[in-house]
């Protein structure tokens, strides 16, 4: 899909819709408040237990609780940043369009969270993963054939809003299929504190990932201009290709994690981690192999002025080689109730991850930007990894044993 709108868009187009959807992403943070993450871990666990009435009353406090965090901060954000951040007018109106999929991406994701934990990985991917892209492509691609001109970045934050509401309203049509009726027809129980206690972990441990992926992008505009967020985000993208055995297993695992460990089949656990360490591994070998050899011809298929990012592109594969190898710890860490370290390290890692590229950016330009998140990649991914083997005594790498 970003290969397209890049070709469709041009470099600094493109740049400018990227830089959008990266601060509303910022944004959605704190809309969802570490509530999707939550849930994930909650409805496990009472769909472990049969607690079909407080699993219905999570979902509902949470979908409520974000519903409400979102529109706030959307107009907030409508009045406010404009006065803070010295936008363009095309800049500005792409931003003000990007800021109607606050509420529905956040509402997404807890959806999607909640049928994950029911161990349907296909059905809450299916919606935003497979159905939005298509929409987006096929609509702007249409505009592009018909107009015969760039597509500008408003235009296309327009046709991703309506994208996303029609993922948005299948999602939910799914979910509701999927629940089962011994939760349909419970009723409902809250214990909002504790959800609430949770999740504020949660929230923390999600800024500090935002702060880690997306700092060099957000720093690179100030520093360097559109064009060049426009490249680095291509880069950023294809290097994330490395770290798709690792997605794919924590879509996966994550609430398998949560209902072994709170059931106390610790065995079973470390025997899942471990054949799923193998598969990331397999899958992490071919794909860097792949963009080492073949990188800059697929960062050509963006447009003309995309391959010079090839270089940081190899520093970025660092990074994300040690993030897949050292498998699922992060999931390992929230799930099994650690989530607290799991902030501490993450915090430690973005501040290290700022000061890096406010150093290295200047002086480096995408090379700098691609080695300061590097760096914070590996030291954080090595600490959690020394943490869930030290102290949760599990080892989700390919040097654990595996037993029958």
């Amino acid at each position: 899909m970003h290969v397209l709108l890049a070709r469709w868009m041009g470099v600094e187009q493109y740049g400018v819709y990227i830089y959008a959807l990266t601060w509303v992403g910022l944004l959605g943070l704190f809309a969802r408040h570490g509530r999707n993450t939550a849930l994930v871990k909650l409805v496990a666990q009472y769909r472990a237990q049969k607690e079909w009435g407080l699993a219905k009353g999570a979902i509902k406090n949470s979908s409520l609780s974000v519903l409400f965090v979102s529109l706030a901060i959307g107009m907030i954000s409508y009045l406010f940043v404009p006065l803070f951040l010295d936008l363009s007018e095309q800049q500005l109106h792409t931003f003000w369009l990007a800021l109607l999929l606050l509420p529905v991406v956040s509402l997404t994701q807890l959806r999607r969270s909640t049928i994950q934990a029911f161990k349907r990985v296909v059905q809450a991917q299916l919606p935003d993963v497979v159905v939005r892209p298509l929409l987006l492509m096929g609509v702007a691609g249409a505009v592009y054939l018909i107009s015969d001109e760039k597509l500008s970045a408003p235009l296309v934050m327009a046709v991703n809003v309506v994208a996303a509401l029609c993922a948005f309203i299948l999602g939910g049509y799914l979910l509701y299929r999927l629940i089962p009726q011994e939760m349909k027809a419970a009723v409902a129980k809250f214990q909002n504190r504790e959800w609430m206690m949770l999740a504020l972990p949660m929230l923390f441990i999600a800024g500090m990932n935002m702060v880690l992926r997306q700092t060099d992008i957000v720093m690179i505009g100030p520093f360097m201009g559109s064009e060049s967020v426009g490249i680095y985000s291509a880069v950023s993208r294809v290097t994330e290709l490395v770290a798709f055995g690792l997605m794919s297993v924590n879509s996966i695992v994550a609430p398998m994690i949560s209902e072994y460990y709170h059931t106390d089949r610790k065995a079973e656990l470390q025997h899942m981690i471990t054949l799923a360490s193998w598969g990331i591994f397999a899958t992490t070998l071919i794909l860097a192999l792949g963009l080492i050899f073949f990188g800059e011809w697929i960062l050509a298929l963006f447009g003309e002025g995309f391959s010079q990012g090839f270089s940081a592109l190899l520093v970025l594969l660092i990074g994300q080689l040690i993030n897949a190898l050292a498998g699922s710890v992060g999931f390992l860490m929230i799930m099994t109730g650690h989530q607290t370290q799991q902030a501490k390290i993450l915090a430690v890692s973005a501040i290290v991850n700022i000061t890096l590229n406010a150093i290295l950016i200047p002086r480096f330009g995408l090379i700098g930007a691609a080695s300061a998140t590097a760096c914070a990649t590996v030291l954080w991914n090595l600490s959690m990894l020394y943490y869930v083997v030290r102290y949760i005594g599990l080892n989700p790498t390919i040097l654990a044993r595996v037993k029958k």
